[in-house]
């Protein structure tokens, strides 16, 4: 693009051609004919699409015959003039960023470069209509490019790809492309469409929108609530951007569409959106709030969870303990049963003994005994000849 920018989204263009406004712009045209060159056709009209005017106007002096080579970008175009390769900026239209280095691709930047590229194709035969200042400061050919009766810089705005700018002191093309944006403006085509995802309007009314589910977010684990903070706090982030693009303009939001946008609208989004945000910021405060409430709560129900589980698994192991000794105790009577009803050496019970039939009694004189009457055990003296009881 040139030198402000814009952003990236298709809207097809429809309806009457810019040239039903063309007639408005014939008298300020016909004015700077007069200016620049003599000897305009008094009864010089509009006739047909865009920028007859201003291709009639300097017919002879100012203007070249050039060969399209192929489209740079949304307003930029590398053309041959007299066989010499030559990069023209077209006059007084500016068109969303493509090209900047270390930049992002501006909202309706591609849909503006594919349109020209559509409009222009290579080998297409087209006119520059040149102003007081031939060049700008990248040696760039700043000019008006006519195809047919068109004036290309006008239908760019026509579609909303891009927006009047003025390059000073080059005005001969800047009321037709102000007509034309107007135009754009009014019919909400391209950059001023409400259904173009990319654009400050479309931008401003789903973040708007985004913002307000805050409200509806009713999370019931801490996790859950930390997250929605965390969304929150995020976009947030990208609220405040947006409000700063409304009112300054951004690498994706260029300058000069944001000058595009009137001033009481921009303003409208912007205190719309900075609203929003101031209730958002409360959601997010209360979302944070609640993550710590629920937190502290589960940590409190996690505590009594873990003592409850201890009692219960102390209670379980008594239990056990105390079913284990009486297992134990029943096991060991058994096992003392069973010893006794087996054991070998278990005592008996006790023999009658059978009256012992008393010896007749041996006459006292006699030798064998001499303990009248004793029956028992006999201690012998050494020889075996001499005993007493034992």
């Amino acid at each position: 693009m040139g030198d402000a920018s814009v952003m990236q989204v298709d809207h097809e263009f429809s309806g009457e051609p810019v040239s039903t406004w063309g007639a408005r712009v014939s008298a300020v045209m016909a004015a700077a004919c007069l200016l620049l060159v003599s000897g305009c056709d008094e009864g010089m009209a509009v006739r047909g699409a865009v920028g007859a005017a201003g291709v009639a106007a300097h017919k002879d002096a100012m203007e070249d015959s050039a060969t399209i080579v192929r489209v740079i970008d949304g307003d930029t175009v590398l053309v041959t003039v007299d066989d010499q390769l030559t990069r023209v900026r077209l006059l007084n239209v500016d068109t969303p960023e493509t090209k900047h280095p270390g930049e992002p691709v501006q909202c309706m930047g591609e849909e503006a470069a594919a349109f020209l590229t559509d409009r222009l194709p290579a080998g297409t035969e087209v006119s520059l209509q040149y102003d007081l200042k031939r060049t700008d400061r990248y040696g760039r050919v700043l000019a008006g490019v006519v195809e047919g009766d068109s004036l290309i810089n006008a239908e760019i705005a026509g579609r909303g790809l891009g927006v009047a700018v003025l390059f000073e002191p080059n005005r001969r093309f800047l009321a037709e492309v102000e007509a034309a944006e107007q135009s754009a403006r009014q019919k909400e085509f391209g950059l001023f469409g409400a259904d173009v995802q990319c654009t400050l309007p479309a931008q401003t009314t789903a973040m708007n929108n985004q913002l307000a589910t805050l409200s509806q977010e009713q999370p019931t684990t801490s996790a859950a609530a930390a997250a929605a903070a965390a969304a929150a706090s995020t976009l947030l982030v990208d609220a405040d951007r947006l409000h700063h693009s409304l009112l300054n303009g951004s690498l994706v939001h260029g300058a000069a569409v944001i000058a595009a946008y009137d001033r009481d609208l921009r303003r409208s989004l912007a205190y719309s959106l900075q609203s929003s945000i101031n209730t958002a910021k409360a959601e997010q405060q209360r979302l944070d709030k609640l993550a710590k409430a629920l937190k502290a709560e589960e940590k409190r129900k996690a505590e009594a969870k873990r003592r409850a589980e201890e009692r219960r698994k102390a209670e379980e192991a008594r239990a056990a303990e105390q079913r284990r000794a009486a297992e134990a105790r029943r096991t060991q009577a058994e096992q003392q049963r069973r010893s006794a009803n087996t054991s070998p050496n278990r005592p008996t019970a006790p023999e009658k003994s059978t009256p012992r039939k008393k010896a007749p009694k041996e006459s006292s004189g006699s030798s064998d005994n001499p303990y009248p009457g004793y029956t028992g055990p006999r201690c012998y003296a050494p020889g075996g000849k001499t005993w007493r009881p034992c």
